[in-house]
């Protein structure tokens, strides 16, 4: 008999493609800042503006989050993916955001930058099983200011 299914093995070791890591780079950001005690209180927040990775409150500061990763620094560092115009569309995303949420206008706000480089190939069992990831990460806090 044959059969058209995969084996799992096959399944397990395709490369995972570049969404499916940034998505997994926001979730390892996202639990780092959970471990300080930071709670997160959005994800991928859109505006007409941009998009914020994450949005984490701790104690009466909000924490604006891009989250970048990439697999090799050739061409340059993680942390300098965040090009001027990226801090100017994340800037007024956060403006637009703190307009509808008024309840956080008295609160200290700054921006901080997520960098992961990956350290190995990323495939579709290491979501599975991420403590067989290797990565580094690089928290920037005040990485850019209004």
């Amino acid at each position: 008999m044959v059969s058209d299914t995969k084996p799992q093995s096959a399944i397990s070791v395709r490369k995972v493609n570049t969404r499916e890591r940034g998505m997994f780079a926001e979730q390892l950001a996202r639990k780092y800042a959970e471990n300080l005690g930071w709670e997160c209180i959005g994800q991928n927040v859109h505006s007409r503006y941009g998009e914020i990775d994450l949005i984490f409150c701790h104690f009466n500061t909000l924490i604006f989050c891009e989250v970048k990763a990439r697999k090799t620094e050739d061409f340059g560092a993680v942390t300098e993916m965040v090009t001027l115009q990226k801090q100017q569309r994340i800037i007024l995303t956060a403006q637009h955001y703190l307009q509808l949420n008024p309840k956080f206008e008295t609160w200290d706000a700054r921006f901080d930058v997520a960098a992961i480089l990956w350290k190995s190939p990323l495939n579709l069992s290491d979501l599975v099983e991420p403590n067989r990831l290797k990565y580094e990460l690089q928290w920037i806090e005040n990485a850019f200011t209004l």
